[in-house]
């Protein structure tokens, strides 16, 4: 796409960050039949759930749903990540920072933007950085469903001592690495006083995130409900006995965009 069509699909669609992201092939909505069948492949979420809740070393699986926000396919487009972070920092006034801030990317989906968050937040008189949080694997994931395990940690850089931190994410829904990452970044000297997202698609569209008594705001780009179900839900049982369930979603993207095509189905 020419920087000429990128100016105009961002003029045109500046407050509809998910058109945007529609239009650069970036959304999957499974295809329906006339009998509401689906057409088209489950996808699989990040967020797990054990097999055996009452065991504390159940194996976890992770939830499926019809729909994914693939933001990856915006991250490959400077000028929209801009447009988005931007929009964001804007929504972080309420917070009254005054202070130093640094915004943390934990992961690869929240390294873009928090580094775009940080570009903007100077451009808006905020003194602010950036840093990474990087995953280690712990154990792999298998062809079961079975996610891989991780820890997060700091081994590029650091958090500057005294800064307040934001965390940036690109999807947030059931919060389930949260708690680690304020963990590791308060244990490096930081303070969180916000987590940023550019979609809140938890089905109860929670606002805050509590951690040791305090509540810490989310603030979201977009915020809509999609649902989730566990593997074994008879909304989606047959569907994953039938192995119509995409795991690896980003690197099966072209499987999930055939689908919708063939069905003419347009999210």
């Amino acid at each position: 796409m020419t920087s000429e069509h990128l100016a105009a699909l961002i003029t045109q669609n500046s407050g509809n960050p998910l058109e945007i992201l529609k239009t650069l092939g970036g959304y999957y909505k499974c295809p329906k039949g006339p009998q509401n069948e689906r057409l088209g492949p489950l996808v699989a979420y990040a967020g797990t759930y054990p097999v055996d809740p009452e065991d504390p070393n159940s194996p976890k699986l992770q939830y499926v749903g019809e729909e994914y926000a693939n933001f990856a396919k915006a991250e490959t487009y400077p000028a929209v990540l801009s447009h988005f972070t931007s929009n964001l920092v804007q929504k972080i006034d309420f917070l009254k920072l005054t202070d130093k801030v640094v915004f943390v990317g934990p992961q690869m989906g929240g390294i873009g933007a928090a580094m775009f968050m940080a570009y903007h937040a100077e451009i808006y008189g905020y003194e602010a950085c950036y840093a990474c949080a990087e995953k280690k694997v712990t154990v792999a994931s298998n062809e079961a469903g079975s996610k891989e395990e991780t820890i997060l940690q700091f081994s590029r850089h650091e958090v500057p001592v005294g800064y307040k931190a934001i965390i940036c994410e690109d999807v947030t829904n059931n919060l389930s690495t949260t708690g680690k990452t304020i963990k590791l970044i308060e244990e490096n000297g930081g303070e969180v006083v916000g987590i940023t997202t550019l979609l809140n698609r938890s089905p109860e569209q929670v606002t805050h995130y509590e951690y040791k008594g305090r509540q810490i705001p989310i603030i979201s780009l977009v915020s809509i409900k999609i649902e989730q179900w566990t593997q074994d839900d008879p909304a989606v049982s047959i569907d994953i006995e039938c192995g119509n369930v995409v795991f690896d979603t980003k690197a099966n993207w072209s499987k999930l965009s055939d689908a919708m095509k063939k069905n003419n189905a347009f999210a």
